[in-house]
């Protein structure tokens, strides 16, 4: 029941987690949760290292009035059995999160959850696990203490797993701010965690990006910019921001559309990082959920600052124009039952492209990506136009 599973390795999050297959009787699942019991956190074994298990909240940190409040058969009962015979997959993946948020004191359980959240996409499934006020506690909690709960746990040197469970919260709840229309400033946990962690670097390490999912490149990008919304950054910041996003931008030869939408975005306002906060959230949340409205508007802007010259000297401004082109060319190629944009709006993707030409100090090769990307268009609208004559 939940299709994204990560634990935290090294430096990046991979997939290993088996999903929830069983569900559990009324009369097993009320004999269970009357049960509290308090594992080796680290256990190895299945019975403790069980995806989303039956664990309450460990006495050790928290009061036993919580305790019972979370395991509550009443609570679990009304929230699993009502409606179960209407209920989606994807309701019992929100329920499922719920469950190992709120009643685990698993680490590797936790983790596995907070991956999960980045599965989601659907802005009314995202309300439905918000909305439960204990979760909200619970994940804020844990997000708060993932980095040094994760030393305590595993070792004082492994600051790089650490540091990736922190990764992981800050890209779940970044993740969550932009599939919900929420107002930045009403998400007051967030927003005093963002600003907490404005001098803690979140973005992925540079040789642990090949074996991160997209979500996780996409959502820890978008942290990096809410660090700016509640702390404007000194320049040394924004050339390391800089050199990551062109790291990043690499792995748009992925053919992410919501990446390259991302990555589209950041770039159309690299001048105005330290003033960032003054930008729409909305157009931000548009990019991230990958509206193609939002981006043939952002794209011809972002083109203009990498060929213009206010950049260069704090980012790699030809490395990241190729490869946007070439992410763009791609899209262009795609079949039209596999590309994630319409013939009409290729066209307008590609007039974008209008200030790579006009430039006289762009890369041979950039030039030569924009004129393959015209040919790959006008072969686009010739099956456009072959599919609309044997419909007729």
């Amino acid at each position: 029941y939940i299709p994204l599973m990560f634990q935290s390795m090294g430096g990046s999050i991979v997939s290993r987690f088996n999903s929830i297959s069983r569900i559990l009787t009324i009369a097993e699942l009320e004999r269970r949760i009357q049960v509290i019991r308090q594992p080796s956190v680290m256990s190895d074994t299945p019975e403790t290292s069980s995806t989303c298990s039956w664990i309450a909240v460990g006495s050790r940190q928290r009061g036993l009035k919580k305790l019972v409040r979370v395991v509550s058969p009443r609570r679990w009962l009304q929230r699993i059995t009502k409606g179960r015979g209407e209920e989606s997959l994807e309701s019992l993946q929100i329920v499922a999160i719920q469950r190992a948020i709120c009643a685990s004191d698993d680490l590797v359980t936790l983790l596995c959850a907070t991956g999960n959240i980045l599965g989601i996409s659907n802005a009314t499934l995202m309300e439905q696990l918000w909305s439960d006020p204990l979760f909200q506690e619970r994940f804020f909690d844990q997000f708060r203490d993932s980095y040094t709960r994760t030393l305590q746990l595993r070792g004082r040197n492994q600051v790089d797993i650490a540091a990736a469970a922190r990764r992981l919260y800050c890209a779940a709840a970044a993740h969550s701010m932009l599939i919900r229309d929420v107002n930045w400033w009403s998400f007051q946990e967030l927003v005093l965690l963002v600003y907490g962690l404005h001098e803690t670097e979140i973005l992925i390490p540079g040789d642990a990006l090949a074996d991160s999912p997209g979500c996780l490149l996409r959502s820890t990008l978008v942290f990096q910019i809410f660090q700016f919304y509640t702390y404007p950054p000194p320049d040394d910041t924004i050339k390391k921001f800089c050199d990551s996003l062109a790291l990043y931008s690499c792995h748009l030869k992925r053919e992410d559309w919501r990446l390259f939408c991302v990555v589209s975005w950041i770039v159309s306002n690299l001048r105005i990082l330290k003033g960032i906060a003054n930008c729409s959230m909305g157009s931000l949340r548009n990019a991230y959920r990958g509206n193609v409205d939002d981006v043939v508007r952002t794209l011809k802007k972002a083109f203009e600052v990498l060929v213009g010259p206010e950049c260069r000297e704090f980012a790699d401004c030809d490395s990241i124009l190729i490869n946007l082109l070439h992410c763009l060319n791609r899209i262009v190629a795609a079949d039209r039952e596999q590309s994630p944009v319409s013939t009409e709006h290729k066209f307008s993707l590609v007039a974008c492209c209008e200030p790579v030409l006009r430039s006289v100090g762009v890369p041979e090769e950039a030039r030569r990506i924009v004129r393959k990307l015209q040919v790959n268009l006008a072969h686009a609208w010739e099956q456009e136009y072959i599919v609309w004559g044997a419909a007729r």
